[in-house]
C-alpha cells in the first residue's frame, strides 16, 4: 500500500496556491487553517498536490512573523510595499521557475471561500483553459458589492468588452493561471494586475473561462482601493495594449506611408523623364511621407527587438 501511495504521490502534478499579503495579521491564522483543511480534504479527490506560497508585500504589522511560523509553506517577501501588481508578478515568476503546472491567486483577507478551488478543478477546467476567473455576480450569489465598487466593476466590465473580452467579474482576485500563461506573461506597473491578465491572455489568444464563487465577509481590516484605481488601471491597460500591438500600430502604418511615398517618388521620376511638369504632391510633402514612414517602421522594429529581449 505504501508503495502505491508513493508512486501516486510522485506522479501527482503540483499547483501553487499563491497568497499576496499586506497587513493581514488578524486574518492570516484563520486563512491558513482553512487552506490546510482544504488541502487535506482534497488530497484524494484530485490527482493534484498543492504548494502554499505566501508573498508579504512589505507589511508594517506582524503579518510576516505570523507567516514564518507556518509549516510546509514558501515565503517570499519585499522589504517595502510595492503594490499588489508587483506581488502578483513575483508569484507568477516563482511559479514559472517551479515545477507547478499552474497557480491559484487568492487574497489574504479571508473573504474567499477556499473550497471554491474545487470548482476550478472539476471537469478538468484547469487543463482545458489557460486563465480562469471567479465570478461573484452569478444569479445565486448573496454577495452585495458597495455602490461605488459596483460602478467601478461595471466600468471595467464594459472596458473589457472594448477589448472583445466577455467576462462577468474582471475585478475579482480569485484567479487560476496555467503554465502556458505564466511562461510568457506581461504586466505593466505595480498596481492591481487582474484586468491586465485578462487583456494579456486575450492578446495571446489564450482560452479564458469563469466559474461561480462565493465571498465571505471580511473579518478584519479594509481594502486599499481608492479613487485613483480606475485611472491607473485603465492607463496600464492602454499601455499594455500599445506595447503588445507595436507591429500593428507602428510598423504597419509606417510601411504604408513609406510605400505611398516611394510610389509617388517613382511616378514623379517618370513624369520628369517624360518631360511632364505636373506633380501629385509637392517635394516637401513627399519627403515627409518617406521620412515619417521610415521613422515609424524603424521605431516599431526597435521596440519589437527590445520586447523580444525583455520577455
Amino acid at each position: 500500500m505504501w508503495l502505491y501511495n508513493y508512486i501516486r504521490y510522485m506522479s501527482t502534478e503540483t499547483i501553487n496556491i499563491c497568497i499576496p499579503v499586506f497587513n493581514e495579521e488578524k486574518n492570516l491564522d484563520d486563512l491558513h487553517l482553512k487552506l490546510k483543511d482544504f488541502i487535506s480534504e482534497s488530497a484524494n479527490k484530485f490527482n493534484v498536490k498543492f504548494d502554499l506560497i505566501y508573498f508579504d508585500d512589505g507589511s508594517t504589522d506582524n503579518s510576516k512573523k505570523i507567516i514564518e511560523k507556518f509549516e510546509n509553506i514558501k515565503l517570499i517577501y519585499s522589504n517595502e510595499n510595492k503594490g499588489l501588481g508587483n506581488a502578483i508578478k513575483e508569484l507568477m515568476l516563482y511559479t514559472k521557475n517551479s515545477d507547478a503546472i499552474g497557480m491559484f491567486k487568492i487574497d489574504g483577507d479571508g473573504q474567499m471561500d477556499i473550497n471554491d478551488i474545487e470548482k476550478f478543478l472539476e471537469d478538468d477546467l484547469y487543463t482545458d483553459f489557460d486563465v480562469i476567473y471567479g465570478n461573484r455576480f452569478h444569479k445565486n450569489s448573496s454577495y452585495k458589492m458597495p455602490l461605488l465598487r459596483k460602478i467601478g466593476s461595471n466600468f471595467f466590465k464594459l472596458l473589457m468588452r472594448v477589448f472583445s473580452i466577455k467576462i462577468s467579474d474582471p475585478t475579482n482576485g480569485f484567479i487560476y493561471l496555467n503554465r502556458k500563461y505564466v511562461e510568457n506573461f506581461k504586466i505593466i506597473g505595480s498596481y492591481n494586475a487582474a484586468q491586465q491578465i485578462l487583456l494579456d491572455a486575450n492578446l495571446r489568444n489564450l482560452k479564458i473561462h469563469e466559474v461561480d464563487i462565493e465571498l465571505n465577509t471580511r473579518a478584519s481590516g479594509k481594502s486599499f482601493i481608492g479613487i485613483k484605481y480606475p485611472i491607473i488601471v485603465t492607463s496600464n491597460l492602454i499601455a499594455l495594449y500599445v506595447y503588445k500591438k507595436t507591429v500593428r500600430m507602428l510598423i504597419a502604418p509606417g510601411i504604408i506611408f513609406l510605400l505611398i511615398g516611394l510610389v509617388i517618388l517613382i511616378y514623379d521620376i517618370f513624369l520628369w523623364i517624360t518631360g511632364a511638369k505636373d506633380q501629385i504632391i509637392s517635394d516637401q510633402v513627399l519627403i515627409l511621407f518617406i521620412i515619417f514612414g521610415a521613422q515609424l517602421s524603424i521605431t516599431g522594429f526597435l521596440i519589437e527587438i527590445f520586447k523580444g529581449r525583455s520577455e
